[in-house]
């Protein structure tokens, strides 16, 4: 089995890999080596990638969405709570701070308002003329920001269904959506290679963060010093100063892409995962790496920290979502 996985990953590399690289991955999945204490669930139950991650706001739940469902899950126990049967392939996902509701955005370019406690759809959001792949709400619930392949940033009235108004200035597709912790601005990311701050009451454009040299793929924001995180497809981490915009660390570790990253709640430590499809976890002031995980069997694509710090959250093209402790 372990030489048909070897085999899979040499074809992978072709140029045209074909239908049956594709079939053996899904049968013939390499085994996982952990070291002990690290993991604490596998979740399974998506039969495609796991394209997005969201928590309640006092850990007791996350959701993770991918093609036609989205499912949540105690964190505790790792059960499945209920599963959303959902329209197309659900590319992010967002909870309510009150958590009485979660966003989905979707390759049809719709975003949709759902019931969290019996997945009842309350309202849906047009606008997008492409993928939705990034969603947030501010920390009061009022306000939704989402970004997609057509390079526009929405903010949207939640109550009202309505947009407020769309942010242009990307040269690309905005792979993140970010809200500051006032809630008065928003950062975006996008395949441009920038990351940029915005008003969002009047829609100006505040600062530009530039310094990756391929696609900026998330954004993570720490109240304490008032630090952004940056990571892209050039294989890199950069930490800035929100204040003055300035570059204050390039974390240099992954061997591929970099997909997501999260501070943990004390702003101490930097998490992040990519396509090499390890999960590193950096120390924020000296930017050294306090530890690697490893356990997936293909490229990382969401990752979140639950609120109280407890757990760091992955999901994969493997289809699986794993659950890790803390290593902090």
């Amino acid at each position: 089995m372990l030489d048909l996985y070897r085999w899979h990953l040499r074809v992978r590399r072709m140029n045209n890999p074909g239908a049956i690289a594709v079939t053996f991955f899904f049968l013939f999945a390499p085994p996982t080596f952990l070291p002990a204490g690290d993991q604490v669930h596998t979740l399974t139950g998506h039969g495609s990638p796991v394209m997005a991650l969201a928590c309640t706001r006092d850990s007791r739940y996350i959701l993770s969405a991918g093609r036609g469902q989205v499912i949540q899950w105690n964190v505790r126990n790792g059960s499945r709570v209920f599963t959303l049967v959902h329209p197309r392939w659900a590319l992010s996902i967002a909870v309510a701070p009150d958590g009485s509701e979660f966003a989905t955005g979707s390759d049809d370019g719709l975003i949709r308002i759902w019931r969290l406690d019996n997945g009842g759809l309350l309202r849906t959001l047009e606008g997008h003329k492409g993928l939705v792949v990034a969603l947030a709400f501010s920390d009061d619930g009022t306000t939704l920001a989402s970004a997609g392949f057509d390079s526009v940033v929405g903010i949207w009235d939640v109550a009202g269904a309505k947009a407020v108004r769309f942010l242009r200035g990307h040269a690309g597709e905005v792979n993140g959506v970010l809200f500051s912790s006032t809630g008065d601005t928003v950062f975006t990311c996008s395949a441009d290679g920038t990351t940029r701050l915005w008003n969002t009451h009047d829609g100006v454009l505040l600062k530009v963060f530039r310094g990756h040299s391929d696609s900026v793929r998330g954004v993570a924001y720490s109240r304490r010093g008032n630090m952004l995180a940056t990571c892209s497809n050039d294989s890199t981490v950069r930490l800035w100063d929100v204040q003055n915009g300035e570059c204050l660390r390039i974390l240099r570790g992954h061997s591929d892409a970099v997909s997501a990253v999260a501070f943990s709640p004390d702003g101490r430590f930097l998490v992040s995962a990519g396509s090499d499809r390890t999960v590193r976890v950096w120390r924020v002031d000296t930017g050294e790496t306090e530890r690697v995980l490893r356990g997936h069997g293909d490229w990382i694509r969401p990752l979140l920290i639950t609120r109280d710090g407890n757990h760091i959250v992955t999901g994969a093209s493997d289809a699986t979502v794993m659950v890790w402790r803390r290593p902090w």
